[in-house]
Order: structure tokens, then C-alpha cells, then sequence
């Protein structure tokens, strides 16, 4: 489940792992500050099947849905998965760490949705914790 708070003035993002695996803590504020820069960002089309993933199983608060500006894209992080008939098998991939609100909002109007997907490297800048072995 994804989890939207701040630590310090930080804007973060807690993604908390099936079986008990721990919790990913990202940096949303320089995950922004990368996606502002916009060196090393491809732009990828969110597939509908996953913004309906989201738009079913993330906590969202709803007045955020109806301000959201679908315009604007989101971030996505790589993380480790470890694989599962329902999602997606083994190997690396990506949870939106800011945009969700966003996402829910195209999903529910049937437009496209859009992320900057981070390199293993810009991701790792803005992890603040998680468990060994889940970060590429």
C-alpha cells in the first residue's frame, strides 16, 4: 500500500511490501526536483490496467482526485519484484510515487495518463529507506 506523508519537511511516499517484506520510503521532493531538471527522463504512457490497479487499491483522498491535473505526469521508481501470477513476474518494476491522484483522475475519465520513469540511479538518490535487496 502506498502511503503519502511528509518527514522533515519532506515530501515522501511509503510503498509497504507484500509477505512482509518491509517498507520502500522515497524522497518525493528530489524525485520532483529530478523530474524538474528533466535529464535522463523518459516520458512512458501508464497502461490502463495498472491505473486501474491504483485506482482500486491505493488509499486516495478524494477531493485530490477531483483538483488533480491529469496534464502534469507523474513519477514512477523501479523497485525488485519478487513476482506474482496476479501482477507481474520477477524483476524490476515500477511503483508511481507521485501522481496518484492524477492517475485515479485519468482512470476515472478514460484519458491517458503519463509518469517520468526514474533510472536505477536517480531512484536510489531519492530512496530514504528500504529493506536490502529491493532497490536496482
Amino acid at each position: 500500500m502506498l502511503h503519502p506523508g511528509f518527514f522533515d519537511g519532506i515530501e515522501t511516499y511509503a510503498y509497504t511490501l507484500h509477505e512482509g517484506r518491509g517498507t520502500l520510503v522515497w524522497n518525493v521532493t528530489a524525485a520532483k526536483a529530478i523530474q524538474a531538471a528533466g535529464v535522463d527522463l523518459i516520458l512512458v504512457e501508464v497502461e490502463r490496467t495498472q491505473l486501474g490497479h491504483i485506482a482500486t487499491t491505493y488509499e486516495i483522498i478524494e477531493a485530490k482526485v477531483l483538483a488533480a491535473d491529469i496534464g502534469q505526469p507523474g513519477i514512477a521508481a523501479p523497485f525488485m519484484w519478487r513476482g506474482s501470477a496476479a501482477f507481474a513476474p520477477y524483476g524490476i518494476v515500477y511503483i508511481l510515487v507521485d501522481g496518484i491522484h492524477r492517475a485515479v483522475r485519468a482512470y476515472r475519465e478514460r484519458k491517458p495518463f503519463y509518469a517520468h520513469i526514474l533510472t536505477d540511479a536517480q531512484s536510489r538518490r531519492c530512496v530514504l529507506s528500504a529493506p536490502t535487496g529491493v532497490i536496482p
